[in-house]
């Protein structure tokens, strides 16, 4: 399974269910923690640049009537309860402004032991989540099972180690300490 941005958030999501099926999962330019790294907030603080914009977008999109080749020939009254049970997203984000339990499913930092799959995730610089990778780097065993697998598949030596001197373990030394 994989995705970009949303279908990177909800790749994550899902492998925290842990369906037998799933075996991997690549997750790009998304975030572990809905609450504090996405549209909404950034250290408790309204985030109104992206927040109201992103809002808005989704009443747009969830006001579009469904197709009738996919739904049938009741698609009207469908996108009528559709329309009439419409909700403004950033209500519901303004009325959850701390960390609560309309964030955390959503929010697999809650609980990285969950993931069980093998999680190759992708981020940069200039990405709108640039510490999600690092913070999966630390709150997943990335030497298990598949995930030495697609370690190696990116590391040209062939060689994958997680020990003191290695770059995996600065790496989470310095996301550590940046949190302290």
């Amino acid at each position: 399974m994989m995705g970009i941005s949303w279908g990177g958030f909800n790749s994550l999501q899902v492998a925290a269910q842990r369906p037998p099926e799933l075996k991997a999962i690549i997750t790009c330019c998304s975030t572990d923690d809905r609450y504090a790294d996405d549209v909404h907030y950034t250290g408790g603080a309204p985030l109104g640049f992206y927040m109201l914009p992103w809002g808005t977008v989704l009443l747009a999109y969830n006001a579009r009537p469904p197709d009738p080749e996919n739904v049938g020939e009741n698609w009207r009254e469908m996108w009528r309860e559709r329309l009439e049970q419409g909700v403004f997203s950033c209500e519901t984000w303004m009325t959850h402004q701390q960390r609560d339990d309309y964030w955390r499913p959503g929010s697999v930092c809650e609980d990285y032991s969950a993931i069980t799959a093998a999680v190759y995730a992708v981020g940069g610089w200039s990405d709108g989540y640039t510490d999600a990778v690092l913070r999966l780097l630390d709150g997943l065993d990335p030497l298990d099972g598949l995930r030495r697998d697609l370690l190696r598949a990116i590391d040209p030596s062939g060689t994958v180690k997680d020990d003191a001197t290695s770059d995996l373990s600065r790496i989470r030394r310095s996301v550590r300490a940046l949190r302290e």
